[in-house]
């Protein structure tokens, strides 16, 4: 193998050249792109779970009853209150490896609703809460009537630590500022108080919210399937349910990948062998005459195959270069759900990772399929008689 050479035989044909650099730096983008922003979005439909620690949360449709429209604290519409069997039937499942549960209730006032949601002290739940305490202190569990808001709200209303809020005409002091991670946004109330002031103050004696934490996550259907035979009005809420509620883009695009990279695969090799002919066709003349100075056949074969791969490796560069540029200036991928406390719109950001694993994986895929190609094509012409590749052209 002589290196100058190849290059030399690289660059005598440049458009040739430059047609296969340019496709495969197109192909190898456009693998390399939609395959990290599906990642990422796959990630950003279970990152809200993930940050509570928890895999997936009930809630129980209502019967539709007529509501108290003059209460000032509601459960918001269309959700109803967990039966004690309910909680004993699903607490018994297999596979669960832990429960929080709480109350949310809506506060009705002349400007707007407030989502206050009662919280078990030594949850896991509460002991995510508290974590994330930007300032002062999580509920006072051992007296009643204290109260944590979320950071948000609590800039909007001018609310600090030492301050009071009133929640159904009954003073509640603030012990401290919550900042929700922003993935999690999604399951995030106004105000956390203990579950038992919440029961109390909404006369609502359960709980209309439970967070599942399951010991392994491809347990999720089976769970769910059991929760439904317990209660067909219970809905289960997990990444699945998020990604079916954004068009399930997730689940089709893990159930169609090897199908679609088996399609792409098909294409490129169709692409390569076109390619690949017509240019090999141009050479015959130059191979001719390599065999007639004593060439062997193997090193004809040699020549062609490194030649295609310095091209196809020059496109992958190429490709992979504008994909790492192009997330570079996107940054981050948004989403928006619609929020569990709050029945409101909230967005998600998730930065895309770029990952080296999937660039190996591509040009392994892209530089095997080259270099098979070239090698069949090159061995067809390469054992020809040196008379039949001279008078080709």
């Amino acid at each position: 193998m002589y290196l100058p050479f190849i290059l030399k035989e690289v660059t005598k044909r440049k458009s040739r050249s430059i047609i296969i650099i340019l496709m495969i730096a197109v192909i190898s983008s456009l693998l390399i792109l939609v395959t990290v922003f599906l990642n990422t979005y796959s990630d950003a439909i279970y990152a809200p779970f993930k940050e509570i620690d928890a895999n997936i949360i009930l809630q129980k449709s209502s019967d539709n009853k007529a509501m108290d429209m003059k209460s000032k604290i509601r459960i918001p519409f269309g959700k109803d209150i967990f039966s004690e069997k309910e909680i004993s039937d699903i607490s018994s499942l297999n596979h669960i490896k832990d429960i929080s549960k709480s109350l949310v209730v809506w506060q009705f006032e002349k400007n707007g609703f407030t989502s206050i949601e009662g919280i078990e002290p030594e949850n896991f739940l509460s002991r995510k809460y508290k974590s994330w305490i930007s300032d002062g202190n999580f509920i006072d569990t051992t007296n009643n009537k204290t109260a944590v808001v979320e950071s948000h709200f609590a800039k909007f209303n001018h609310l600090k630590i030492g301050s009071t809020i009133l929640l159904n005409d009954i003073k509640f002091d603030i012990t401290g500022i919550l900042k929700i991670k922003e993935e999690s946004q999604i399951f995030s109330s106004n105000v956390y108080i203990r579950i038992n002031d919440a029961q109390q103050l909404s006369d609502f004696k359960g709980y209309n919210l439970m967070y599942l934490k399951l010991d392994d996550i491809s347990n999720e259907d089976s769970i769910k399937n059991s929760i439904k035979k317990i209660n067909g009005k219970i809905n289960a809420i997990s990444g699945n349910t998020i990604s079916s509620s954004l068009g399930n883009i997730t689940n089709i695009y893990q159930k169609f990948y090897f199908l679609g990279l088996a399609i792409i695969t098909s294409i490129l090799i169709l692409i390569l062998t076109k390619i690949t002919s017509i240019s090999l066709f141009e050479k015959s003349r130059d191979i001719g005459i390599l065999q007639s100075v004593g060439w062997t056949s193997f090193d004809i074969i040699r020549q062609i195959v490194l030649e295609m791969e310095v091209k196809i490796i020059s496109g992958f560069i190429i490709g992979s270069i504008f994909s790492f540029c192009f997330i570079l200036i996107l940054k981050n991928i948004t989403l928006k759900f619609s929020s569990i406390g709050l029945e409101a719109q909230t967005s998600i950001s998730v930065p895309i990772s770029f990952s080296p694993f999937v660039i190996l994986i591509y040009f392994t895929l892209i530089g095997s399929i080259s270099g098979i190609v070239a090698y069949i094509l090159a061995r067809k012409m390469a054992y020809m008689k040196p008379v039949k590749n001279l008078v080709r052209l």
